[in-house]
């Protein structure tokens, strides 16, 4: 599959490296975006991951979490700490908005808009177990999200479509999502003004794209940011990956010491 990563500091190493697997293990009909901020009336929304399959769109994020992953009242735990409102539950909200956003910009183009299916996928050792069963359903490790060429896999993750909904493909002729006639059209709104790189941003700093050094053996990555609003305020940044310290510790120590 081919992926296309708009903001080149805005993934962690881990999601990259996920993203990467996504491009060389996924269907080569479908495409992807990464890394980038989509911005409808409401806001801009952070996504990680954007794949145009055959029949929908999936909205994917990436959690670098290792150890027990749990939730209650909304909100999820890693080895019993908090880390804040479910991501499940934050995605599927943005892919009702992604949906009326395409829906307003690309059904005159495509005949209809694209069902939009949020998933959470998780790249370390943190399994879904113990979530509730109504998350459960979309959130996956990265071994089994990559299963999903095959067709099998692939309906037995993805929620089912109405027939309304598949009918236009399979009635009426209507291209797909992922077809040479479609792809044009997503192509050029993901280049237009709906769509920004997701930059590394922290406390109103932004950091430029380049790093301004990195730690030779990887353990963090150093980027000269500049203040938001205020034109002459510069910061240093740093982003650590402590995933170089911890290849040889066990899941639940890595998982107290490693996630992000």
């Amino acid at each position: 599959m081919d992926v296309k990563i708009l903001g080149g500091n805005g993934l962690h190493a881990s999601e990259t490296h996920a993203v990467k697997r996504m491009g060389e293990g996924l269907r080569s009909s479908w495409f992807g975006y990464a890394s980038l901020l989509v911005v409808d009336g409401q806001g801009s929304m952070d996504v990680d991951t954007l794949i145009i399959t055959h029949d929908r769109i999936l909205l994917v994020e990436l959690k670098e979490w290792n150890g027990r992953l749990e939730c209650g009242e909304g909100r999820w735990y890693l080895n019993g700490s908090p880390r804040g409102k479910s991501p499940y539950e934050i995605k599927r909200v943005q892919a009702i908005r992604i949906a009326k956003l395409l829906q307003n910009e690309l059904q005159h183009k495509l005949g209809y808009f694209p069902k939009v299916e949020a998933h959470v996928v998780l790249c370390g050792s943190a399994t879904p177990e113990h979530l509730s069963t109504s998350e459960r359903r979309f959130v996956h490790t990265l071994d089994e999200f990559l299963k999903i060429s095959d067709a099998t896999a692939y309906s037995k993750l993805v929620e089912a479509a109405n027939t309304a909904y598949t009918d236009l493909f399979d009635k009426y002729g209507k291209p797909r999502p992922n077809s040479p006639s479609s792809k044009p059209i997503f192509q050029q709104f993901f280049v237009g003004s709906r769509v920004r790189p997701k930059e590394f941003s922290h406390y109103s700093y932004t950091a430029e794209p380049q790093p301004w050094f990195r730690h030779r053996q990887g353990l963090f990555t150093e980027y000269k940011g500049h203040h938001q609003e205020v034109a002459n305020d510069i910061a240093l940044m740093r982003r650590w990956d402590f995933s170089t310290l911890c290849r040889e510790c066990n899941p639940e120590a890595m998982g107290k010491n490693c996630s992000s």
